[in-house]
């Protein structure tokens, strides 16, 4: 997955959506995956990232 300006996403990048802060835990595309969100936890997607939230835009 790449952002708007065309870099890969990666593990650990802050993202924000529609005024909702958040980090990347899991990039699918590049096989990253942090420790709190381990690949056998997960559902089986074929590409993307997983976003944990942390709140609203300041």
């Amino acid at each position: 997955m790449r952002s708007p300006d065309g870099q890969i996403a990666r593990l650990g990048d802050s993202v924000r959506v529609a005024g909702v802060n958040g980090r990347i835990v899991c990039s699918i595309d590049t096989g990253d995956h942090s420790d709190d969100y381990p690949e056998q936890d997960r559902a089986d997607p074929q590409r993307g990232i997983m976003v944990e939230w942390t709140g609203a835009a300041e």
